[in-house]
Order: structure tokens, then sequence, then C-alpha cells
């Protein structure tokens, strides 16, 4: 791909979201639905989790199946959320 080309794909494809999940989180982070230091930054780290099942072989590309997409997405989500940190028991 040509460099200028990459920048365009990228400036509209994954800069594009990054940039408006940080704006979201933004968002919920002044309503004190979160918590978070940089929006931008928690934009990032949350698309790579999210995104991280995306691997390669020798075919290139590879996705897993959907119902794995959505249980690891599911597990980021969580992890981003509420963190590692043991949560109180609802009993």
């Amino acid at each position: 791909m040509r460099p200028a080309l990459a920048r365009v794909v990228f400036r509209h494809g994954p800069e594009e979201s990054r940039a408006s999940l940080a704006r979201w989180l933004a968002a919920q982070a002044a309503r004190g639905r979160i918590a978070i230091g940089d929006p931008a930054q928690a934009a990032g780290l949350l698309m790579h989790m999210v995104f991280a099942p995306i691997g390669f072989d020798d075919n290139g590309p590879r996705l897993p199946a959907p119902d794995e997409r959505r249980a690891h997405a599911t597990a980021a989500f969580r992890i981003f959320l509420h963190g590692v940190v043991p949560q109180p028991s609802r009993e």
C-alpha cells in the first residue's frame, strides 16, 4: 500500500474510530459513570483489547469464529470496565 493511501485508511478507519470512542469515554467520565485519566489512551487500550483476536497465519489475516470473537470482546469489556480486582459478591 502506498504511504499516502495508508494514511487515509488509518485516519478514516481506526483513527477516526479511536477518536470517536475517546470522545464518548470522556463524556461518560464527565457524567461520573467511569473514572479514566486519559480518554484517548483508554480508547486505544480498549480497541487493542477488543481487536486482539485478529491473528495471522501462513494464509494472511485470520478471524476467529463469531462466537469466539463475541466471547473475547465481552471479556475485554469486562476487564476494561472492572479491572482484575475481585468484585464484591452480590449475595
